[in-house]
């Protein structure tokens, strides 16, 4: 609590030579409101060189307003000494115009600060933002700035301070840097040197599309990429235009988007689809839809599941004009066991004589007996009705088995 205390009073009332602060006792350092980095939010200040005023840029380092450019080189620096376990802290950074008067009258009127020297309001290099009065009194901060602050550009300008430590170099890379002006901080932006707000990274690998040698993370540099936003290490290229399939919204360059193409990586612009199963003839491999496929099928346009090839052409019935008819659904009259066929009712009347057109027949009753009806016709002893009529035939025939049995009678 005492130390606290003392703590409070002593940094009220550092200062600095040539406008720098008083380090006093260690313990004011290690009671610093931060170590590093506290704040990157960037604001703009009204700095002087030479008397001249311009706006410069601050951030918070240590709990101190400190000039940009040299708080990126300070934390460096930093935390290089931190590895080598000494601790360096900013006692005193940027400070503004009325902070820099209180201290020069101060030193003119000798009443407060000890009556130390301080710079003129508007030259001191703590206004311009390059001068930091660092903690050299602390265990071994002074040797290991003597021995490595130059390599992180600092150095010690005014022989009679030891805390006084300048920075005049670039602007580096750090935590609070934005090297693209694309408002993303170097330390966040996932291109640092290209700018990129909304920070698009396809292939999340950590680094963004705008500086990605290949966007899509498939292998191929976007150069020689046909689909750079696409993975697609084989390059495909159905329809060779340039653009692999991946990304190619008509595969087969047949005027029929992918989206509405039965085949999307075969032409066919008519889009036939014989079985009507969504896929198009054109890479259908059993088009007819009868589960056999195209090339083993022998009617692989018609359907035909069970393959009859009657004349053994290679071409199924379903598909072969030249194929013999199916058989009569009659059997014929020497198949076994088929009911006896009517001779006269093939046309085949065996060897039976008919009178010839115009004679009378002699039937042994005594009368002569004409010719049948004109519209009737004989054929090889056998009665077809002109007309087609069934009694007409009955009779006929009826006559005729009357002449058979005469004559038989006769000869007997």
């Amino acid at each position: 609590m005492v130390r606290s205390l003392a703590a409070v009073l002593v940094s009220s009332f550092v200062v600095g030579l040539t406008g720098c602060a008083i380090e006093g006792d260690p313990g004011v350092d290690l009671e610093r409101e931060a170590e590093g980095i506290t704040s990157c939010t960037i604001k703009t200040a009204t700095g002087y060189r030479s008397g001249t005023a311009f706006t410069i840029k601050v951030v918070t380092v240590d709990g101190k307003p400190v000039e940009l450019a040299t708080a990126m080189a300070y934390v460096r620096m930093q935390a290089a000494a931190k590895k080598a376990g000494v601790g360096v802290w900013i006692v005193s950074g940027f400070r503004t115009m009325a902070e820099q008067k209180y201290l020069y009258n101060c030193y003119l009127t000798k009443s407060c600060n000890g009556g130390n020297l301080a710079a003129r309001p508007g030259y001191s290099n703590h206004q311009s933002g390059h001068a930091l009065d660092l903690n050299t009194s602390a265990s071994g901060v002074y040797s290991w700035l003597s021995k490595h602050g130059a390599s992180y550009g600092f150095k010690r300008t005014v022989p009679s301070e030891a805390w006084h430590w300048e920075y005049w170099g670039p602007m580096t890379a750090g935590p609070c840097t934005d090297k693209d002006g694309d408002g993303i901080l170097n330390e966040k932006d996932n291109c640092p040197s290209n700018a990129n707000k909304t920070q698009d990274d396809l292939d999340k690998d950590g680094k963004g599309d705008v500086c990605d040698g290949d966007v899509d993370g498939d292998g191929v540099v976007n150069e020689k990429d046909n689909c750079p936003r696409e993975k697609n290490a084989t390059q495909v290229d159905t329809d060779k235009d340039g653009k692999g399939d991946a990304c190619d919204l008509d595969d087969d360059k047949d005027g029929i988007v992918d989206t509405k193409d039965n085949c999307k990586l075969v032409a066919n612009a008519d889009q036939a689809d014989l079985d009507k199963d969504g896929k198009g003839d054109a890479c259908d491999t059993d088009r007819d839809g009868d589960g056999i496929e195209n090339s083993k099928d022998n009617c692989p346009d018609d359907k035909n599941a069970d393959q009859v090839d009657s004349d053994a052409d290679g071409k199924g019935d379903a598909c072969d004009e030249t194929a013999p008819p199916p058989p009569s659904e009659e059997p014929p009259s020497d198949t076994p066991g088929a009911p006896p066929v009517d001779d006269c009712q093939t046309g085949d009347c065996g060897d039976k004589t008919t009178e010839a057109p115009g004679e009378t027949a002699d039937l042994g009753d005594g009368h002569d007996h004409a010719d049948p009806p004109a519209d009737t016709a004989m054929s090889g002893g056998c009665a077809l009705g002109g007309n087609g009529s069934s009694s007409a035939g009955a009779a006929l025939l009826a006559l005729a088995l009357m002449m058979l049995t005469r004559r038989a009678t006769k000869r007997a």
